[in-house]
């Protein structure tokens, strides 16, 4: 029986903030990518992955991360900066990610 209410418990927790998490709407446009300056390849596998704006819920604007350099995860792997994109007069944020060539 405690099983079950702790199931119990732990889904409705889940379930209210998942509800929250999608609550969230982004209108405010994301500002224009920085320049940014770009150092020497650190080693020789080193990709650079560039900076983004990353929106803060709790300030309600953007912040900057600034790009980076790290290791190739595998060979012929590309890789796709973050980025936004509206719908609907919305803006959703698409996490980097790597991708085969």
């Amino acid at each position: 029986m405690k099983n079950l209410i702790k199931a119990i418990v732990l889904s409705t927790a889940l379930f209210i903030s998942a509800q929250s998490f999608a609550q969230l709407r982004i209108t405010l446009t994301p500002p224009a990518l920085r320049t940014e300056i770009v150092t020497d390849r650190p080693f020789d596998n080193a990709i650079w992955q560039s900076g983004y704006w990353s929106f803060n819920v709790t300030t309600n604007s953007y912040d900057w991360v600034s790009g980076k350099w790290v290791p190739l995860p595998f060979t012929g792997a590309v890789w796709v900066a973050p980025h936004y994109r509206l719908h609907e007069g919305e803006y959703h944020f698409v996490p980097g990610h790597w991708r085969r060539d």
